[in-house]
């Protein structure tokens, strides 16, 4: 196992990334150039997707002048489907100056769709509800549990308007649950706390995941814990 503290540093990091994505992509509403967002959910394991919504919104001037459509990849509280045993925990937002502009750069973080109403899923991009579910193997696998909880005091609005930082344990037995969401709690109100992300800590949420580890702590001298 990785060390505890540099493991959910790392996760902060990644994630205040992500406000740099707003500014590219979006910039200041009224400058009169539009483009098309897909907001999507995704299943890690198999990069099966779900559309969540697609819409006309203000773009940066400054995309015009490339082809790349900027994206953002989030963690999201993971939400089992009824009746599956896979969950969407992950959230794509990606904006382009055209629809097809869009689509093609989902295509290299999704291979299928699946639970969708949406009829405009290109056909020659997406096999949408694919039979691709039988080429898995069919063996049982044993998936510890994953249990996502807010942070206390550290949750500050609805996701859809919010940066969520999600905090994973790595190297925590089922017996020191408490001791990472304490550890989780202390390290997101230090980055609350610090001057140079206190005047954008109304805009985050912070969550904290636990699966237990076999072995507590981390590993030394090349030998990794499990």
């Amino acid at each position: 196992m990785r060390g505890r503290t540099t493991s959910l540093l790392s996760v902060v990091y990644c994630a205040l990334f992500s406000l740099t994505f707003y500014n590219r992509a979006y910039g200041l509403s009224g400058h009169g150039v539009f483009g098309i967002k897909i907001s999507s959910l995704k299943a890690p394991h198999d990069r099966r997707c779900k559309v969540v919504s697609t819409e006309t919104i203000n773009i940066h001037p400054g995309l015009e002048l490339t082809s790349d459509a900027p994206f953002e990849i989030s963690p999201v509280p993971c939400a089992p489907e009824v009746n599956a045993n896979f969950c969407f925990s992950e959230h794509i937002s990606v904006v382009g100056k055209t629809l097809d502009d869009a689509w093609k750069r989902i295509k290299t973080e999704c291979d299928y769709f699946t639970s969708t109403d949406d009829s405009d899923v290109p056909k020659d991009l997406f096999p949408v509800n694919s039979n691709r579910k039988s080429q898995q193997i069919l063996a049982p696998t044993s998936t510890p549990h994953l249990e996502v909880r807010p942070l206390p005091n550290l949750v500050t609005g609805c996701s859809s308007n919010r940066v969520d930082i999600v905090f994973f344990s790595d190297g925590y037995t089922v017996e020191e649950k408490s001791k990472f969401y304490d550890d989780a709690t202390r390290l997101a109100v230090a980055i609350t706390v610090n001057q140079t992300y206190a005047p954008v800590a109304p805009l985050l949420n912070f969550w904290g995941a636990f699966t237990p580890s076999a072995e507590s702590g981390i590993g030394v001298g090349g030998k990794p814990k499990e």
